[in-house]
């Protein structure tokens, strides 16, 4: 009877050391994915509220203003800033669309890098894409939720 309860003690034991064992392990993947979800979060650009004066064909991001084209039609929206051999300092291109809605571009025709502002239907910035390489062309870029607005600027123009 005694060896039986100096097993049953040490099956105890280790049956204790294994639960611990587990308890830690989940606080320790709770934790990495607390971390993760933190990295994510500081990744997504700060939230800017974009000013748009269409009649100025002006716009202003964190106190930087900039001249804009407004491209609103189908054929400007395609065209876009293709073809040009540059875009002058201090400006844009604003692309509005109709409807908020998953918008892809690419870099066809293009001839210099660009940086590009995904802005929601509340003119909030939802992602940037920066430095994009007229090298990328066929690849196609898509904000990661809909927008109406994309504006399109020097590669680094904004700070």
């Amino acid at each position: 009877m005694r060896h039986l309860n100096i097993g049953l003690a040490i099956l105890v034991f280790l049956l204790s050391l294994s639960i611990t064992s587990l308890a830690l392990s989940i606080n320790k993947v709770r934790l990495q994915a607390s971390d993760y979800k933190a990295s994510i979060k500081t990744e997504n650009p700060p939230v800017e509220k974009v000013v748009f004066k269409p009649q100025a064909k002006t716009l202003e991001i964190g106190g930087q203003i900039l001249s804009v084209e407004i491209a609103d039609t189908a054929t400007l929206r395609s065209k876009g800033l293709s073809n040009r051999p540059s875009l002058q300092t201090g400006t844009g291109m604003i692309f509005i669309f109709d409807k908020p809605d998953i918008y892809g571009f690419w870099m066809k025709d293009m001839n210099f890098p660009i940086d590009i502002l995904w802005i929601d239907a509340d003119w909030k910035i939802v992602s940037i894409e920066k430095n994009v390489s007229p090298d990328t062309y066929p690849k196609t870029f898509t904000p990661s939720k809909p927008i109406k607005y994309v504006l399109e600027t020097n590669a680094g123009e904004l700070k």
